[in-house]
């Protein structure tokens, strides 16, 4: 089917920015409970839910749908919230839903109205591009929470994924030592290959004693309390990782271990940037019928 409108609910200034991209690029586009643009587009803002997704051929979702499995992600304080069940059950059926947060949860609620969705997580480009935007915004968070100078700091990354190698390409050139700690390396690949830091689970707990800075983006729990118990009291803890996150979060408590929980930052420190990042994997979606 040919696609010409699009509805995008909520979330930060990167549904601004997606919609500026979409805009341009000539698509009908409705804005719901989104920030205040900082730009003069012909862009319909509608507040009404019904109204703004009666339309709808493609809905882009805010990221993290739900922050709290119970209302819509809505960063303008000047609209109430909506229900997220509310939205949920408002959604066309002949609509196709797109964004970075279709949980297992929520593809369920989509899946059982049989409503369409596809992921941008799908899109390799995507994916890359977010992930550099990741690191480089998590670079910037490290330096601002830390007492110390990241170039003399001893690292240690859980997980290589695409993040991960991300944080690696843009980190480990910066830092003293930048060691990889991964549960399942496939060490054949081009990565691993070329990647001297690599480190076995024998050799973590040599590491961890001298560690400044740990970074996660596994969204699951690694070290265990013995490994944790081995952490100097000064070791920061960078977690990126999506639910349920790589910490639980009274490990400050627990460990005395300072402790940054850090969703979202490509909106928090390049909102235009990944706005257009999704904006155009929307509209390379579209061109190849979703």
């Amino acid at each position: 089917m040919s696609i010409s409108t699009i509805t995008i609910a909520g979330g930060d200034l990167r549904q601004c920015y997606a919609a500026k991209y979409l805009a341009e690029s000539g698509f009908a586009v409705t804005c719901f409970h989104t920030l205040d643009f900082p730009y003069n587009l012909d862009i319909h803002q509608e507040n009404h839910l019904a109204t703004a997704l009666a339309h709808a051929q493609v809905i882009l979702i805010p990221t993290p749908v739900s922050m709290d499995n119970i209302h819509l992600t809505q960063k303008n304080p000047k609209f109430p919230p909506t229900l997220f069940q509310t939205f949920a059950e408002a959604l066309p059926l002949k609509g196709i839903v797109t964004g970075t947060g279709l949980s297992d949860s929520f593809t369920s609620v989509l899946s059982k109205r049989q409503i369409s969705f596809c992921s941008l997580s799908n899109d390799s480009v995507f994916i890359r591009a977010n992930s550099a935007l990741t690191g480089e915004g998590l670079l910037a968070e490290i330096i601002r929470n830390t007492p110390f100078s990241f170039r003399q700091s001893t690292v240690v990354l859980l997980g290589c994924g695409n993040c991960g190698k991300a944080v690696t390409n843009i980190m480990s050139p910066l830092c003293k030592k930048f060691y990889i700690f991964e549960q399942n390396p496939k060490e054949e690949t081009d990565f691993y290959a070329n990647t001297t830091t690599w480190i076995s689970p024998n050799e973590l707990i040599h590491i961890l004693p001298h560690c400044e800075i740990i970074i996660n983006t596994i969204p699951q729990q690694i070290l265990t309390r013995k490994q944790l118990l081995l952490l100097p009291e000064n070791c920061h803890i960078f977690d990126i990782a999506s639910a349920p996150f790589g910490f639980s979060s009274d490990i400050t408590a627990q460990y005395l271990l300072p402790y940054f929980r850090l969703p979202g930052i490509p909106g928090r420190f390049s909102p235009q940037t990944a706005g257009t990042i999704i904006g155009s994997a929307i509209e390379r979606m579209i061109a190849h019928e979703l």
